[in-house]
């Protein structure tokens, strides 16, 4: 917990960070880390200064309180910060909190070592006084974990039909444990409703902590109508990445996806009915009574040509469901 802002050592932060006993984080402490005046001052002969009230309550509170001792100062506070995260992150990574310090200043000797130090430098780096125990390592991981989960996986666009010749199909993968950059296989396979299937697969970088993952699918008119199953899969089926838990459990998911037709049937006349009368309506019907506003086009004729004098044609504007055209149309050429 990183705070920026106007602190002192008795009264702590200017802005509200309620009492630590309200935390409610009983098995999660956190480093506070203050970036402001005084408010690192633990070397005070009373025992209520703010680092103290902030680390002191039993199952609540933080595990450690980093803090200048003096006055603050910008952009010399931030400096230390962002090195300080570089070593708990990457550098000191499962190192404890106070070599992830020392390291921070030996870092800062180096980058300055053609500045001549002022108090400022002093108070701001060297200042930095940890209240907590030195040897605390900040929860870190020996390797990474690989989660998928069916909450994150979507399509754009959303609702998928034959009017769309592909999609995307984006789906979330999350690393809990330790960073890592060496590539990685991924592998998509889509079973269609008849049974068949296909196989979209590729490798990507190393995910430090997420990524969005987008595999682009084509749509296949004569097989993708009705409920495809989608199989998504990371680092399978032969594993390259040894993870900390589960190897394979939460490496695979499954989702679940209706791909709809965006065509038009016709329902009347019936097919090879005679009509009886002279003349009649045309009527059908959209496959998905839900369908939006599309433009149909519409032509009649007596043969399959349609090359005779009969041609008819005609366009309509419609949202779903069962649509009419030719209206009274005569039957007799």
């Amino acid at each position: 917990m990183t705070f920026f802002g106007h602190s002192s050592s008795g009264y702590g932060f200017s802005q509200n960070i309620d009492q630590p006993e309200n935390w409610n984080n009983q098995g999660k402490y956190p480093i506070v880390i203050g970036l402001g005046c005084y408010s690192g001052d633990v070397h005070n002969p009373d025992t209520n200064s703010f680092s103290e009230q902030i680390i002191r309550p039993i199952n609540s509170g933080a595990i450690g309180f980093i803090s200048t001792v003096k006055q603050g100062f910008t952009p010399y506070i931030n400096f230390y910060t962002k090195k300080l995260y570089k070593m708990i992150g990457k550098y000191g990574y499962n190192k404890s909190i106070g070599q992830q310090m020392v390291m921070t200043i030996d870092s800062l000797d180096q980058s300055t070592s053609l500045i001549t130090w002022e108090p400022k430098f002093e108070s701001n780096y060297n200042g930095m006084s940890l209240q907590g125990d030195p040897a605390l390592k900040i929860n870190c991981h020996q390797l990474p974990e690989l989660v998928l989960s069916e909450q994150d996986v979507w399509t754009e666009p959303s609702i998928v039909d034959l009017s769309k010749s592909s999609f995307d199909l984006k789906f979330k993968a999350y690393n809990l444990g330790r960073a890592f950059r060496d590539s990685i296989f991924v592998e998509l396979k889509q079973e269609f409703p008849d049974g068949s299937d296909t196989i979209y697969s590729k490798f990507i970088a190393g995910i430090l902590n997420e990524d969005t993952i987008t595999f682009s699918v084509i749509n296949q008119p004569e097989t993708s109508i009705g409920q495809n199953i989608f199989t998504i899969s990371i680092d399978l089926p032969i594993s390259t990445v040894h993870e900390a838990y589960d190897e394979n459990g939460n490496n695979r998911i499954q989702y679940l996806m209706n791909i709809s037709s965006n065509s038009i049937i016709p329902v009347w006349p019936y097919d090879l009915s005679i009509v009886g009368n002279p003349s009649d309506t045309l009527r059908v019907s959209t496959i998905n009574p839900l369908e939006s506003t599309n433009t149909y086009y519409f032509e009649i004729d007596t043969n399959i040509q349609f090359s005779s004098p009969f041609l008819k044609n005609q366009s309509v504007v419609s949202i779903g469901g069962v649509l009419k055209q030719f209206q009274e149309i005569g039957l007799i050429a």
